[in-house]
């Protein structure tokens, strides 16, 4: 920062004058395509490893050496975070920046796109409107005078208004918020900018074939409610008006409103210059997160299909609805499941599936608890792998076989026991996102640190637990797979092995 404040104008002219100049290169790229290699699999069975569970002098030798134990570091909802209750639907958290004197101020309200598909391209259009007395480029230089930034964006439960600054200029900064906030002014010119932005997202997401496969998950999931479906078409896009858009921005900043500040201005002064500036006895709406849709059933095992002829590779899902997890010992057993059987490198898919056979670039499958204060509400299982097209039917039916008989492996569970509580004790988050994790877990309805229960459950458990989970919620259940590739390299005839055969079109899982 020091450095930053030593610069003077005759440093920067100096510098424009030295670089931009008349001699340059200008680089324009294209989007193109490159030519593929198309590679047949090998004709010869995978080498299976003979002491595929052995362990190596080395790995022994390396077990061997004694380790420091750490204190595990959970968050502390008291202490590591000030909670000031600002209205009755708005709460301020404060936490201290300890690197430097830069703040940030999050805003976030809760109403995301799940519940209004005007808040995705309002919160487009606010990054390039004005006020009713600054024009889009006065409002930012006057935020670019004091050094501060103001964005908007939205999320499927979210809308977040960010703020961020040096400290001295935290007021100044609130009152510009303030005056856009109160005053923004529409611009029917900017609706054009809405509509750029989402023609090069449909632009790339439909040529990608990870997007494409996604949406066709969600929309086996969850049916209409699907992001992807649950979107305005780009006709009904077109449509809107500027007004409808500013307008759902005064409706969504009436909700109830997270208010996460980070730096180094006293709490009291934090609380007083926003409640001064940002009128939290607004939010008056309470929030209806987290929103669930309810999970599509699968009545009989069905394959959906999209052929994509330029994919060189075929990007499968599957997916499997399974029920209500009613306590938290049976969510823990979920945790264990996951790195067992699918959830990390060190899994029982990875390694049969990838390392030993090679059937798959990546391969994960994880049991997805609904949220917690929505516990009464099912979860599911989903899986996921890519490979050569020419491969496709080899690796989905070893992960299909897989899923229907999941192999038990009792020397594996020290190791998943280890990942999981390494994996609880390490997610002690960065300091400017401890406020939002501990507002998102009290919403959620935990009163304390999750991860510190999980870590401490994880030893009493084994492989029973692991087995048990698996026979009630995964085994048995008719599966709905998803695949998109290059059809012509995909024998569809054996595709009826896994269900009946559903060829959809990619506009099919878009709006």
């Amino acid at each position: 920062v020091q450095s930053i404040e030593s610069l003077t104008k005759d440093d920067i002219v100096k510098v424009a004058n030295t670089y931009l100049n008349e001699n340059y290169l200008s680089l324009t790229k294209k989007t193109g395509s490159y030519p593929k290699d198309k590679l047949q699999k090998p004709g010869f069975a995978p080498i299976v490893p003979p002491n595929r569970e052995a362990k190596s002098a080395y790995a022994k030798a390396l077990e061997s050496v004694p380790v420091d134990t750490l204190a595990p570091r959970f968050l502390d909802f008291e202490k590591d975070v000030k909670t000031i209750k600002l209205a009755s639907q708005a709460t301020l958290y404060v936490t201290q920046n300890p690197l430097n004197d830069i703040f940030t101020l999050k805003l976030n309200y809760g109403k995301g796109t799940r519940e209004s598909r005007l808040i995705a391209p309002a919160s487009t259009i606010l990054n390039y409107l004005g006020t009713d007395s600054l024009s889009l480029q006065d409002f930012r230089k006057s935020l670019q005078q004091l050094g501060s930034t103001m964005s908007f964006e939205s999320s499927p439960e979210t809308f977040t208004i960010t703020l961020s600054g040096f400290d001295q200029q935290l007021e100044a900064t609130l009152a510009l918020a303030n005056q856009f906030i109160n005053r923004v002014k529409p611009d029917k010119k900017q609706l054009k900018t809405v509509i750029d932005e989402r023609k090069v997202v449909e632009k790339s997401e439909r040529k990608s074939t990870d997007i494409v496969a996604e949406a066709l998950f969600h929309k086996v999931k969850f049916g209409n409610n699907s992001d992807e479906l649950n979107r305005f078409s780009m006709a009904e896009l077109k449509k809107l008006k500027a007004t409808d858009l500013v307008g759902e921005f005064k409706a969504v900043t009436q909700v109830a409103c997270h208010m996460h500040y980070c730096g180094n201005q006293p709490v009291e002064v934090v609380a007083e210059l926003v409640k001064k500036y940002l009128s939290p006895e607004t939010c008056t709406i309470p929030s209806n997160n987290p929103v669930c849709f309810d999970l599509q059933p699968v009545n009989e095992p069905v394959v959906y299909l999209i052929n994509d002829p330029k994919a060189s590779q075929s990007i499968v899902y599957g997916y499997v609805k399974g029920e209500v997890n009613p306590d938290r010992t049976s969510r823990h057993e979920a945790t264990l499941f996951n790195n067992y059987f699918g959830g990390s490198m060190s899994s029982l898919l990875f390694q049969e599936i990838r390392e030993f056979r090679s059937l798959a670039y990546r391969v994960r499958a994880v049991y997805e608890l609904a949220p917690f204060i929505r516990s009464g509400q099912p979860g599911s299982l989903y899986m996921m792998l890519s490979t050569q097209c020419d491969k496709t039917i080899e690796a989905m039916g070893l992960l299909d076989s897989m899923v229907r008989e999941m192999p038990l492996k009792a020397e594996r569970v020290e190791t998943c026991r280890f990942d999981m509580i390494n994996a609880a004790r390490n997610k002690y988050p960065d300091f400017r996102t401890i406020s939002t994790q501990i507002a998102s877990l009290k919403s959620n309805g935990f009163l304390s640190d999750p991860n510190k229960e999980l870590a401490e459950a994880a030893p009493g458990m084994d492989i029973t637990n692991i087995s048990s989970f698996y026979d009630q919620y995964v085994k048995g259940r008719p599966i709905a797979w998803m695949i998109v590739g290059n059809s012509a390299q995909i024998e569809k005839t054996k595709l009826a092995a896994f269900g009946k055969l559903i060829e959809l079109k990619t506009a099919a899982v878009f709006h």
